[in-house]
């Protein structure tokens, strides 16, 4: 029998702390944290934790015996379906291994949506699945990227298991972005806007722009509870 235990995983953080955004806000999980990501955008709240903080190294093992407690996992990053050409970085390939070994009763990926596509395609290959949620966050500051989210939205909308949220911002194509996928599902579950900001006081400016957004297209709102609450 192969005994899984020994494989290594390289993340910035692990520990016990709540789901701040999202459907499962307030939910408790065990936060496993990727360094690395295909981007790097300004309203990013753990950027500087990225870029300060150097990897550990963790075993399944390791990360069980710290699920006994809440037995909800929260992969998140960096990105965490982010391979590199050269594979020096292979966030997918660990995301997809924690799937498989880590004994959870729930777990959230957090994807800005870098490989949604193959991110989708082996979760549909387990027969958990129920207990996998992803929570997508695309981000768009251009043309090109609302035409490849919008794309790609269109495609997994209606996956069960696929959860959108999106940062109300001043942007024009992140803002045109929300108005066409509120049209893509009656499902009004699957969207959550979240108002632009990195603390409590930016939150609260963009408030009720959001709010008002939400209110607009029949969306949800999610409240960002670990940067109003200040814990991870």
């Amino acid at each position: 029998m192969i005994d899984h235990n020994d494989k290594i995983f390289h993340l910035v953080e692990v520990a016990n702390t709540w789901q701040g955004e999202g459907p499962f806000t307030g939910r408790q999980m065990l936060i496993a944290r990727f360094k690395y990501c295909n981007r790097h955008c300004q309203f990013c709240d753990t950027w500087i934790k990225m870029k300060s903080t150097q990897e550990g190294s963790y075993s399944i093992n390791d990360l069980n015996k710290s699920l006994e407690k809440t037995k909800a996992l929260m992969i998140t990053g960096g990105e965490p379906t982010f391979n590199s050409k050269d594979k020096k970085i292979n966030n997918l390939d660990q995301t997809i291994l924690m799937l498989k070994y880590c004994n959870y009763q729930m777990v959230n990926i957090e994807t800005n949506g870098y490989d949604l596509d193959n991110l989708c395609c082996e979760i549909q290959k387990m027969t958990s699945d129920d207990d996998i949620k992803i929570i997508y966050s695309p981000k768009i500051f251009s043309e090109e990227d609302y035409q490849i989210e919008i794309e790609k939205t269109k495609r997994m909308i209606k996956k069960p298991y696929l959860y959108i949220k999106v940062v109300v911002d001043d942007g024009e194509y992140s803002n045109k972005y929300i108005q066409e996928i509120s049209k893509l599902t009656d499902d009004k579950g699957k969207i959550y806007l979240m108002p632009l900001g990195l603390t409590i006081e930016e939150i609260a400016k963009n408030w009720d722009k959001c709010i008002d957004m939400a209110d607009d297209l029949n969306l949800n709102i999610s409240t960002r509870m670990h940067i109003m609450n200040q814990f991870t």
